[in-house]
């Protein structure tokens, strides 16, 4: 079994499965974030999030990367930086056909 690497993406902490608390670059309060929420776009208790993306996910919106605040953008690369190694090791042990619909 490999040691874990170390994940590059500083300030953030999981605290369950997809939520994590971000350090935030302008307050000292660190920012939460679920990455669940809006169909995996992600939310956040930034004003950015709350008063600009927020609102139009809740309109209707689809994700999309204009509708994540800094917050959610660092969650999601922590966690493409924690899990993709442990994903490519399970697309090798089970390999995927790329053509099944």
């Amino acid at each position: 079994m490999q040691k874990e690497r170390e994940n590059p993406v500083t300030g953030v902490r999981q605290i369950e499965k997809l939520t994590f608390e971000v350090d935030s670059r302008s307050e000292a309060i660190p920012r939460r974030v679920n990455l669940c929420d809006y169909d995996f776009n992600g939310s956040c208790d930034c004003e950015h999030f709350r008063f600009n993306c927020g609102p139009k996910l809740s309109s209707g919106w689809h994700p999309a990367e204009n509708l994540r605040c800094w917050h959610i953008k660092r969650c999601r690369r922590w966690v493409l930086e924690r899990y993709l190694p442990k994903i490519a090791e399970l697309l090798q042990d089970h390999p995927v056909d790329y053509n099944a619909a």
